[in-house]
């Protein structure tokens, strides 16, 4: 434990070392109430949270493997032009995968917002894309959360009739229907 001067303010710098990942300083100001994630960079946030839980240790250290790793890649440049490659073409897929499963029930927004986590480990347009659409997702949600029971249930019927005239579309809605011995040609869909 050592002093330092953050912006004026007397502050404890902390050193984290952290196996096979380096070390971290975490400043602890003085000043303030809560104390440590005022003068935190995100490194050093990662380091505090190691500190303060078991899952947080674990964590940090699974990700200082992950980045020593990408560390080692780094210095060779046709692996890390073929790990580049492949960040982006798994995020990439995985990204398509969300954006088709949106309208659909189950958790299309969440593989989206995987698939751009994914690209974001390599590719800085994509970490601003996540932060921009995890922000206007969340105020989407916040300002449906407050609408009037009538416009969620408006929205739940839009969501049923664009998941139903997709598997219209592709064709989906005449196989099942086969299924059960409907064979009606308008189920048949487009792509069919």
């Amino acid at each position: 434990m050592s002093t330092a001067t953050v912006s004026g303010v007397a502050a404890r710098v902390l050193t984290v070392r952290v196996p096979k990942g380096g070390e971290y300083a975490v400043m602890v100001d003085r000043s303030s109430a809560g104390g440590v994630r005022e003068h935190l960079s995100s490194d050093e946030l990662d380091a505090h949270d190691a500190v303060a839980s078991p899952r947080g240790r674990f964590f940090h250290g699974v990700v200082g493997r992950l980045r020593a790793v990408r560390a080692q890649l780094r210095r060779h440049p046709l692996l890390a032009l073929s790990y580049r490659i492949a960040v982006g073409l798994v995020g990439g897929l995985v990204l398509v995968v969300g954006i088709i499963a949106i309208p659909y029930p189950g958790p299309g927004w969440l593989i989206v917002f995987t698939g751009l986590g994914i690209l974001a480990t390599e590719f800085e347009w994509a970490r601003r894309i996540l932060r921009w659409a995890l922000e206007r997702y969340r105020m989407v949600m916040a300002w449906y959360s407050r609408q009037h029971g009538v416009v969620r249930w408006a929205g739940i019927a839009l969501t049923g009739a664009i998941t139903l005239g997709t598997l219209w579309f592709v064709g989906a809605l005449g196989l099942f229907a086969g299924w059960f011995g409907v064979h009606w040609s308008w189920l048949q869909g487009v792509l069919m």
